[in-house]
């Protein structure tokens, strides 16, 4: 996973770069930190709803939320906070709904950090 600056979605290169200090290498390995464990809290998430757990819902949808705004990907942090709200207000309809939205871009963003094109550290 290489990162490049100039792009805008779904994540914001150009300032996750700058929060890095222009340090490339550091920018790649919180991406990768990022994906590992946001697949984990997806995986629990997932779990949580089979067992109609909101309140643990929302604590995962939370902790999603700030590593996104963390990494500068801001359509993965707007959904992980509805999910949140829906998970609080134990909305389940809405919350599966929600969280497949946010399986989908989470998805999308994976695709796309792939096909960043690297540069020199």
């Amino acid at each position: 996973m290489a990162l490049a600056c100039g792009c805008s979605k779904p994540l914001d290169c150009k300032k996750l770069l700058e929060d890095c200090d222009d340090e490339t290498s550091f920018a790649n390995r919180c991406l990768q930190i990022f994906v590992r464990e946001t697949q984990v809290d997806m995986d629990s998430i997932a779990a949580a709803l089979g067992k109609n757990d909101y309140p643990q819902v929302a604590r995962l949808a939370h902790r999603i939320k700030g590593a996104s705004a963390s990494i500068r990907a801001r359509f993965l942090q707007e959904e992980a906070a509805r999910l949140q709200v829906f998970g609080g207000e134990e909305q389940g309809a809405e919350a599966n709904l929600c969280f497949s939205r946010l399986k989908a871009e989470f998805d999308n963003f994976k695709r796309f950090i792939t096909t960043l094109p690297p540069l020199p550290d």
